[in-house]
C-alpha cells in the first residue's frame, strides 16, 4: 500500500487497486502471491501451515475447529480473489498513480525476498519446519509438553484453583509437577 501511495492521497480501498496488474506487473504480482498464500493455495508457504493445521485438528479430533477452519479459509479466499480480480481489471478511468522511484528500490527489494521465501518454504518446507521443531525442542522437552498438555485438563486446572491462593506460580508448578509424577 505504501509503495504506490503518496503524501495526496493514501490508497487503501479495493478500487484503489484496480488495474494495478497493468500499471505495476511486479508489485501487482507479488502482491497476488502473497494474498493467494493467505488463502492457502499449494506451493506456498500458508498451505503448509495451514496443512500443518489441519493435520494437527484430525490428529486431536477437533472436528468442529477443522470445520471453522475450512470456512474460514473459503471466506478469506473469496476476498482476495476479490482484490485480485480488481488488479487484473484494465484501467479504466486515467488516475494519476505515483510512478515508483528510487525512493522505492529498498521496497522492493524487501518484497523480493519475502516473495522468494514464500515460494522456497511452499515448495521446500523442509528447513523451515527444522528449525520449528528445533525452536520447539529447546523451548519444551518431551515431558514439559505431556506436563503442559495435562495441566489442561479439567482435573487440573480444579487442583491449581486449589493451590493458586497460597503460593506464587513457581511453587504451583512444582507442587503440580510432583503430584502428576506422583499419581
Amino acid at each position: 500500500v505504501s509503495i504506490i501511495s503518496c503524501s495526496e492521497k493514501e490508497y487503501d480501498s479495493i478500487t484503489d487497486y484496480t488495474g494495478l496488474f497493468w500499471r505495476n506487473p511486479w508489485l501487482s504480482s507479488s502482491f497476488i502471491a502473497m494474498l493467494l498464500s493467505l488463502s492457502g493455495i499449494p506451493l506456498t508457504v500458508g498451505f503448509i501451515a495451514k496443512f500443518y493445521i489441519f493435520m494437527s485438528g484430525v490428529e486431536s479430533g477437533l472436528w468442529s475447529l477443522l470445520i471453522v477452519l475450512v470456512i474460514g479459509s473459503g471466506i478469506g479466499l473469496y476476498y482476495y480473489l476479490r482484490i485480485v480480480y480488481r488488479m487484473l481489471v484494465p484501467i479504466g478511468e486515467d488516475k494519476n498513480y505515483r510512478i515508483a522511484g528510487l525512493e522505492s528500490i529498498s521496497s522492493y527489494g524487501v518484497i523480493a525476498i519475502l516473495v522468494f521465501l514464500l515460494l522456497l518454504f511452499g515448495v521446500y518446507p523442509a528447513p523451515l519446519m527444522s528449525l520449528i521443531g528445533t525452536v520447539s525442542a529447546a523451548i519444551w522437552s518431551a515431558k514439559d509438553l505431556q506436563t503442559t498438555l495435562d495441566f489442561i485438563s479439567a482435573d487440573s486446572i480444579i487442583r491449581l484453583w486449589k493451590i493458586l491462593p497460597t503460593s506464587n506460580l513457581q511453587s504451583v508448578a512444582v507442587h503440580y509437577c510432583s503430584s502428576v509424577l506422583s499419581a
